[in-house]
């Protein structure tokens, strides 16, 4: 009995010492693993830093340093050259037939820079009347960025998009993958997809001035969702003389 009661003892120390063992050995794992990560942000720390916009960003080049995987949106302008300077500055309404669509000297280095390392860049245009629409142009499947002649690229979706790098640094845009589609807002026929125009519809802004009116909103929201309908779209003139 007193055999079989020590036993009991024994393995009862034995299962505590090995539960103590495997304790201390996960305790050391954790501590290697905090000292790793100290080195780590300590050896990042020195290398980085953060810009006006808060990003981190490499301190030798200047350049953004992805945490994530995301989509840089790159904002596209419609504009004209200045006959007096030389430069690129925004079209007025005026100017919008002769203007291009363009992006400036920095953000054009860094579609550059995101498209060759296969990154994930679509194009944005903001309208008038609020609107917000988005294009794909990097990754791409066909074509390569050239660094100071034009590039034609072909998107995932099997548009084209051409990069075209001017004097002043900044680069003009232009393609299909760029282009509206029917329905979509407007500013130019140079706007619109093949074969269709741009155009104010009064059918159109009427059913969609009036959808406004039915709103529940107070009196200022109808107003502003009424006037955002009063915007030119991409539309098939032969389609809509049929009406």
């Amino acid at each position: 009995m007193y055999l079989l009661f020590g036993i009991g003892i024994l393995s009862h120390i034995y299962l505590f010492t090995i539960l103590m063992h495997s304790l201390l050995a996960i305790v050391v794992v954790l501590a290697v693993s905090n000292l790793g990560t100290s080195f780590a942000a300590a050896y990042l720390a020195k290398d980085t830093t953060t810009n006006e916009s808060y990003q981190l960003v490499d301190k030798r080049s200047g350049e953004e340093l992805s945490t994530q995987t995301s989509t840089e949106d790159i904002e596209l302008e419609r504009t004209v050259i200045d006959q007096e300077t030389g430069s690129r500055r925004l079209a007025t309404e005026l100017e919008y037939k002769t203007s291009s669509l363009t992006i400036p000297r920095r953000l054009c280095s860094k579609l550059k820079k995101n498209c060759n390392r296969g990154r994930q860049v679509t194009l944005k245009r903001t309208w008038g009347n609020g609107d917000v629409s988005r294009h794909t142009m990097c990754p791409f499947r066909r074509g390569k960025i050239s660094r100071s002649l034009k590039s034609i690229l072909e998107n995932e979706l099997g548009q084209k998009v051409i990069l075209k790098p001017e004097e002043n640094g900044h680069c003009e845009i232009s393609g299909d993958a760029v282009r509206m589609r029917q329905g979509e807002v407007c500013q130019v026929n140079n706007d619109c997809a093949d074969n269709l125009t741009c155009m104010k519809v009064p059918a159109f802004i009427e059913s969609c001035q009036w959808s406004c009116a039915k709103k529940r909103w107070v009196e200022r929201m109808k107003v502003q969702c009424q006037w955002d309908c009063d915007f030119p779209t991409c539309e098939n003139e032969e389609e809509i003389e049929k009406r």
